[in-house]
């Protein structure tokens, strides 16, 4: 949305809900609004805040639970404004989403494929934001036990934040990305590419080391090169280490995500081709029944054609015999009229 995040990051839904449906020709029921369907369709902007979108949209799932990118979908096929309204709405969702506690993260199970975290609503959240402190900074024992060069940069997190919106090619919003995570509760929280699923502002790992390698340099040590040295040659300060570790982790459980859905997509596709192999080979039985079948059909055929043949055979062996019998009676037959006649002749 193109408001800005921070003007209502600070606001739960609950005052647009306690008042009743928002919507007029929407019959008001508990914990209303808790779907989409219970906000006004509009075709320009809504007029509800993105806390209440946000709510109603992973409320009315079926799994009360969303990823970001199943957010995003849900929001442009109810309003149309924001398939056309830009990039920013969505920068505006990942702050709420990771500002308000009415949001929570979610880990996906390393068994369920796919990528990225889920968001659920947790309506008992007290009302506020979660507070941003800046990434890498040590916490208080941290800081007492810091090295004195460390204390005599004075304020280095300006320096380096200018050095490195000068030195690299990321967008400012990318930058404070980097910079910021959040903590709930007083605990610190570190942000997870998984969160995100993979958008434009998820940090890629050359673009990490970058960022280690200029606190390296001005942490007073020799400048480092631009690919991440081992964890022996990080600087002394712990929270680098723990990042480092912490994106190694992040990006393992991602690895391990991949593998899983990999390996279940493989026995699914080896289960097919055993079910293929089965049918085959079934089939394969059957013309080769029918084969057998069509063979013993063709020999019972030749073999009455051969009786067939030797009855002709012997049928013609008989007329032959009856007719040299009748041409045998026949030749008697004109002998015994001629001598007959040769005896009548004289008298």
């Amino acid at each position: 949305m193109p408001s800005s995040a921070a003007s209502d990051c600070s606001e739960n839904p609950p005052q647009e809900i306690v008042d009743g449906s928002p919507r007029p020709d929407h019959e008001y029921h508990p914990n209303c609004p808790d779907t989409l369907a219970c906000l006004p369709d509009t075709d320009g902007r809504p007029q509800h805040t993105l806390p209440v979108i946000l709510r109603c949209a992973i409320l009315g799932s079926p799994k009360r639970r969303l990823t970001i990118r199943e957010i995003y979908a849900a929001m442009e096929a109810k309003y149309p404004y924001y398939k056309t309204a830009g990039p920013t709405w969505k920068q505006s969702v990942r702050h709420h989403l990771s500002l308000n506690r009415l949001f929570e993260r979610q880990p996906r199970p390393v068994t369920d494929p796919g990528f990225g975290s889920y968001w659920t609503v947790n309506l008992a959240a007290p009302p506020g934001t979660k507070r941003p402190r800046k990434r890498g900074r040590p916490n208080k024992d941290a800081a007492a036990s810091s090295s004195a060069p460390i204390k005599k940069r004075g304020r280095p997190r300006k320096s380096i934040t200018s050095t490195m919106e000068g030195g690299t090619p990321h967008s400012s919003h990318e930058d404070e990305e980097e910079k910021l995570t959040f903590e709930e509760d007083g605990e610190g929280g570190h942000g997870s590419d998984d969160d995100y699923e993979s958008e434009d502002d998820v940090m890629h790992p050359s673009h990490r080391r970058e960022s280690l390698s200029t606190l390296s340099h001005y942490s007073g040590r020799t400048p480092q090169p631009v690919t991440l040295p081992p964890f022996s040659s990080l600087d002394d300060n712990p929270v680098n280490v723990i990042d480092r570790m912490q994106f190694e982790i992040t990006t393992l459980r991602r690895q391990s995500a991949e593998a899983v859905s990999v390996s279940l997509r493989l026995s699914e596709q080896l289960a097919q081709a055993q079910a293929e192999a089965s049918r085959t080979r079934a089939a394969l039985r059957t013309a080769e029944n029918m084969l057998e079948e069509e063979s013993r059909k063709r020999r019972d055929a030749e073999r009455m054609a051969d009786d067939e043949a030797e009855k002709r055979r012997s049928a013609e062996k008989l007329v032959d015999q009856e007719a040299a019998r009748r041409r045998e009676a026949e030749d008697t037959l004109r002998t015994f009229k001629s001598d007959h006649v040769k005896r009548e002749k004289p008298t």
